[in-house]
């Protein structure tokens, strides 16, 4: 049978609100000898907290929603094991559910986390969400939002939402800025053109090229998927391309296996700067020129900065990280 404050309070001599402060690590007069005796008690009694009580009272439920687009992506499943490490370690629950990149399952699970009563929200938007004719719904879904959140990854422009981001547009410059020093002047780029972070990974590329001049380019649509990558591989046609930009590394994979097929090697045969710097990279052997988003860093900056939201310890911010360039054999000069 379950330890209560009750028992505790019985077995040591002390009141069930001291015990209780004790146990919740609140300021109270008591001697460091009976708080360390009530600490005892309860870890040898393996004393647990009734969330479900104490919510009651404090009008907590200890629960974070995490809204994502896609779990299978390693990108959004790293995020939210940070997300989890992160708010364990506050005695906080994570509650993760999936968009599967639609806008009407973002307001669904939006209205569910809300009727759920969680404490705070993490929001990664579907790309639908994030389409310019879905603006006035999709604002119209977070203002109703009664709890703090956090935006984080894909952002709402012009807004004062509490958000962290990276520089999309500073990292795709950078990463084909990195093929052009190189003396490439045939560049492929695979973006995803519904995507808000791949529009700004596109604008950051055609003004890297744009101001190289002279540069014979080709795009090509993938959606963030290792099969486009797959595909987009197995049609390239390498004699009249040196170099590629790809909008993340699992397209990048994709397209690293079909050339492989195909007898090619990147690096060799042909040049390839990609996005993301996933773990994966180093297990699968790719030497893989990568723009690091530091998926660690923004999970635990978006967690922390919705912990102080939810503590009254900080106004709405916006936050927007540096990328940097990790540089690999995937690359090979003109």
């Amino acid at each position: 049978m379950a330890v209560t404050l009750k028992d505790i309070s019985r077995m040591t001599g002390v009141s069930v609100g001291l015990v209780s402060k004790v146990l919740n690590d609140k300021p109270c007069r008591i001697s460091s000898e009976k708080r360390a005796s009530i600490i005892k008690c309860a870890e040898d009694h393996n004393y647990k907290r009734n969330i479900l009580a104490s919510s009651l009272v404090t009008r907590k439920t200890y629960t974070i929603g995490l809204l994502i687009p896609d779990i299978t992506n390693i990108f959004f499943s790293s995020l939210a094991k940070t997300i989890d490490t992160f708010f364990k370690n506050h005695d906080y629950t994570i509650l993760i559910s999936n968009s599967d990149d639609t806008m009407s399952n973002d307001i669904d699970i939006i209205n569910n986390f809300s009727s759920r009563q969680v404490d705070g929200l993490l929001v990664v938007l579907s790309n639908e969400s994030c389409q310019k004719e879905n603006e006035e719904e999709l604002l119209k879904v977070l203002n109703r939002i009664s709890v703090p959140f956090v935006l984080l990854d894909r952002v709402v422009d012009n807004t004062d939402f509490s958000s962290v981001s990276s520089d999309n547009e500073a990292g795709a410059y950078m990463a084909t800025q990195y093929l052009l020093n190189h003396n490439h002047q045939s560049i492929a780029c695979i973006g995803v053109s519904s995507s808000l972070n791949g529009r700004a990974r596109l604008k950051g590329f055609q003004r890297a090229v744009e101001e190289a001049k002279a540069i014979d380019v080709t795009y090509y649509e993938g959606d963030f998927h290792f099969k486009s990558g797959y595909k987009i591989g197995k049609d390239l046609d390498v004699s009249k391309i040196t170099g590629v930009f790809s909008m993340n590394d699992m397209m990048s994979f994709g397209l690293a296996k079909a050339l492989n097929e195909r007898g090619l090697k990147i690096g060799k045969d042909l040049s390839l700067v990609s996005y993301d710097n996933l773990d994966l990279i180093q297990a699968l052997g790719i030497e893989l020129s990568s723009v690091d988003q530091d998926v660690n860093h923004l999970g635990r900056l978006s967690s922390e900065l919705l912990l102080d939201m939810m503590k009254e310890n900080c106004d709405r911010k916006t936050i927007v990280l540096q990328p940097k360039l990790i540089k690999r054999d995937s690359v090979k000069k003109f």
